[in-house]
């Protein structure tokens, strides 16, 4: 029986014992960190300090940055644990090896705990701790709020068993783990369920009723994954709802990725990951030629898929190619989606495979040059599925050539010579650009500046003072600046320190004109070796009317007319993308450099005086003219 300085006079109150008794009663963990099974840790409303308890209706609040930890197994359930429940409030609640807490429902609190409602809040269960809830488990949206089950090292199992849980923020399970509920499980949209993965073992959360999906699931390997793999990370009587994001702490190889699906075991199911090669749809940007491919060394089956774009409209459906009748694919693929945005098939019976090394054309169906200037269209998503468990499966898609609609920095991985080009259908007139490096991959000594090349004439570009591994830069004191037109290409020299040495991380920005807001290139890295122009069927270095009528006079027919400047269509004919090809190309001419008059200075303009503010610059020659 509870005695104190307050009973005395709750027992004068007579009757209001029994109104007491039955109300909820919040109490307060005190010291910055202490044991959780100290009464004089705890303080409620009437200065009482006693552990709280269910059968006196009472709550467990940790608040403030406090932390309690639990080491023995107390005997005191309380009726609700909560943590973080105010606004700015943060809470957590450790329960170690050893460490016992069971929560219990009372007639006024539902046996649960509350991981910051309103604030945040931190639960970890470490090996050989044990914390049950009658009541559920439910996390706020805070995206900080966290539940740990399980450690790295430790001897023994970290338990978790609520009823029932509602996780957000992030939730992470260690394979030294056993978090299961007695009932329902539910992600939240915001959430993130963290797997920790030690070779074949992982975390794993087991529901004893359905599980519902959503925000993002996070495979975290302590060494890089094997093909082939494959781990159970959720378990329930059935599931709904799908994660948006599967997300891997190790880098994966190019056509390789985590495939989530399910699998009857008993009456039960069981979600498991698995590292797979997976197919390719490869894009290049020169011809918008699409094609599904099998790079990896497995064969991958495939009875549906879609290609979208996300609203750009990169997308060009009507230069798409059905599977419909082609050999080995059979004549029963039906049309499920072909808009503006979106293609895609079923294939209404069976499937189809992919060898390694086998490839199959959709057409000329990539638009580079969708958008306005110096907006990506590079925004295709692929998606298949598979008839053998009904797997949906994101496929890879990559992007080769060189047509984009901004300005290129097309970069020689080796060499690290560099480019400047225009391979839009514009002109385009800049007055500043620079390239960075986080990883400090640039060669200020190997680049060659407009400054340096005396565009425009000698003073006509300045470069920034301070050039270096991370950064490199100049901005046009004319005027004018410079025009790039469609087609050229100007020499940076060896801006590049090469694979070799650097990371594949430059970042190029260049300011339009008149403008004060920088625009960001893309930056390619392919060597560049004065490369066809795309287009120019009669090969006199320009893309115009007569090379259309080459195309419509030749449809059909052998592409060695085409002089090599076509899409090279597997058959060997004309084809239709080679329209597409030309018609992307349509006024471009293989010159070489771009050229304006000098005029005035212009006032130094937004992104420049960026730069300036971030490193005191002032213009210098480094070299002599």
């Amino acid at each position: 029986m509870r005695l104190s300085l307050k009973t005395a006079a709750t027992l004068l109150a007579g009757l209001a014992l029994v109104g007491a008794a039955q109300a909820q009663t919040d109490v307060v963990f005190q010291p910055a960190s202490g044991d959780y099974f100290v009464d004089d840790n705890w303080l409620d409303p009437f200065e009482n300090m006693f552990v709280p308890s269910a059968g006196f209706n009472e709550r467990a609040v940790i608040d403030d940055g406090r932390l309690a930890f639990v080491q023995t197994d107390g005997g005191t359930s309380p009726g609700q644990v909560a943590l973080g429940t105010t606004i700015a409030d943060t809470g957590t609640l450790e329960v170690r090896s050893g460490g016992v807490l069971a929560v219990a429902t009372a007639d006024l609190w539902n046996g649960g705990i509350s991981v910051g409602p309103s604030g945040v809040g931190v639960v970890t269960v470490l090996p050989g701790g044990t914390l049950t809830a009658q009541g559920p488990l439910t996390t706020g949206v805070n995206a900080a709020n966290t539940i740990t089950v399980g450690a790295a090292s430790g001897a023994g199992t970290a338990t978790l068993t609520p009823n029932a849980a509602v996780l957000n923020g992030t939730t992470q399970v260690y394979p030294n783990a056993d978090f299961s509920t007695t009932t329902t499980l539910n992600f939240g949209a915001g959430s993130n369920y963290q797997v920790e993965v030690s070779g074949a073992s992982s975390g794993m959360i087991s529901a004893g009723e359905t599980a519902t999906l959503g925000g993002t699931l996070t495979m975290n390997f302590d060494a890089a994954p094997s093909i082939g793999s494959s781990w159970t990370v959720l378990e329930a009587n059935a599931f709904s709802g799908a994660f948006s994001n599967l997300e891997s702490s190790s880098p994966l190889p190019f056509g390789q990725k985590l495939i989530l699906s399910t699998a009857d075991v008993a009456s039960r199911v069981q979600a498991n990951v698995s590292l797979e090669e997976v197919l390719v749809m490869e894009v290049n940007r020169d011809t918008g030629v699409a094609t599904i491919t099998q790079p990896g060394g497995s064969t991958l089956s495939m009875d549906s898929y879609f290609l979208a774009s996300d609203g750009v409209g990169a997308l060009r459906s009507s230069g798409w190619s059905s599977l419909n009748g082609r050999p080995g694919f059979g004549s029963d693929w039906i049309p499920v989606a072909a808009d503006a945005n979106t293609v895609g098939e079923l294939k209404a019976s069976g499937e189809v495979t992919f060898a390694s090394g086998a490839s199959t054309s959709l057409g000329s169906v990539y638009n580079p040059f969708a958008g306005g200037f110096g907006e990506s269209a590079e925004d295709l998503q692929f998606t298949y599925s598979r008839a053998s468990d009904g797997a949906i499966i994101n496929g890879v898609v990559s992007y080769t050539g060189t047509a984009v609609n901004t300005l290129l920095l097309q970069v020689d991985p080796v060499t690290g010579e560099a480019y400047l080009r225009n391979t839009s259908g514009s002109a385009v007139q800049i007055d500043g650009y620079h390239v960075q490096s986080d990883s400090q991959s640039l060669s200020s000594a190997g680049w060659s500046s407009l400054d340096d090349q005396e565009v425009e004439g000698s003073g006509s570009w300045l470069e920034l003072l301070s050039v270096d591994s991370s950064l490199v830069g100049e901005f046009a004191i004319n005027a004018g600046g410079t025009e790039i037109a469609p087609g050229d290409a100007m020499n940076l020299g060896n801006v590049y320190v090469g694979d070799g040495s650097g990371s594949r991380d430059l970042e190029f920005e260049f300011l339009l004109l008149g403008q004060e807001q920088g625009v960001s290139g893309a930056v390619i890295y392919e060597a560049f070796a004065g490369a066809a122009l795309f287009g120019d069927f009669n090969d006199d270095g320009l893309v115009n009317g007569a090379d259309y009528t080459i195309w419509r006079d030749n449809l059909g027919q052998s592409d060695s007319v085409l002089n090599g400047n076509g899409s090279n269509d597997a058959s060997g004919n004309v084809v239709q993308a080679d329209y597409f090809l030309w018609r992307n190309h349509y006024g471009i001419s293989n010159a070489s450099a771009g050229s304006a008059a000098a005029a005035a200075a212009p006032e130094p303009t937004a992104m420049l005086l960026g730069l300036i503010a971030a490193a005191p610059l002032v213009s210098r020659r480094r070299k002599a003219a």
